[in-house]
């Protein structure tokens, strides 16, 4: 049986690996023990509701990202910029808004 690549289990692996965090430090900040974690990632075993909603939280995923095969990785992307971004004080939104600007000028010459 082939794993699926975009089974919940490996959103959420990936999500822990781009905030560069060790099983071991994710499973701290969430609660559960890096078995647990070990087996949501790696197994497919479905997490309980409750570490379900703090996964969804520490990351900032999109929950329907978890749920649709068909769910669209541009959309989980900007759905995760857009609640990074809610996050910014008044300076890193001035930031991200010139960095934005600057490439989106230079993709349009």
């Amino acid at each position: 049986m082939s794993k699926n690549t975009n089974s919940a289990g490996n959103i959420i692996k990936e999500a822990r690996e781009s905030y560069n965090y060790t099983t071991e430090e994710c499973a701290e900040k969430l609660g559960i023990s890096t078995r647990y974690l070990q087996k949501i990632e790696n197994e497919g075993n479905l997490p309980s509701y409750g570490t379900l909603r703090n996964i969804i939280q520490l990351f900032s995923i999109d929950a329907n990202y978890l749920f649709y095969d068909n769910y669209d990785k541009e959309d989980f992307l900007r759905s995760n910029v857009i609640q990074k971004i809610r996050l910014c004080n008044d300076y890193e939104l001035n930031v991200i808004s010139a960095t934005l600007n600057a490439l989106l000028d230079k993709n349009r010459r």
